[in-house]
């Protein structure tokens, strides 16, 4: 077999051009469109919660941070939660200070 034959084997003799396939339209359904929010938003006392809350949050891994930190290092678990807790006031104070300035609370 020659490389002619093989390669002529192996294309079909009709195209996909060609072939007569019958395609059906069908039209896409009709959706309603999405009306605008007409709400004011969150109410300011949900933001002021939300804020302390991710003030907390952060503090609460901070802290977390440093006692394991402190643990790692080999210092006693006193001076881990001393460090622990340092950081926790330092991290919510810093956090609702930004959080102030931003007008979040």
């Amino acid at each position: 077999m020659t490389i002619q034959q093989i390669t002529s084997a192996q294309t079909p003799s009709t195209s996909y051009a060609q072939a007569a396939i019958p395609v059906t339209y069908i039209p896409a359904p009709a959706f309603e469109q999405p009306t605008a929010n007409t709400g004011a938003g969150p109410s300011p006392k949900a933001v002021k919660v939300m804020a302390i809350l991710i003030a907390i949050l952060s503090a609460a891994i901070g802290a977390f941070m440093a006692y394991t930190l402190l643990r790692h290092v080999g210092e006693g678990a006193g001076m881990g939660l001393g460090a622990g807790g340092a950081t926790f006031l330092g991290v919510v104070y810093l956090v609702l200070h930004i959080e102030k300035e931003l007008g979040l609370m």
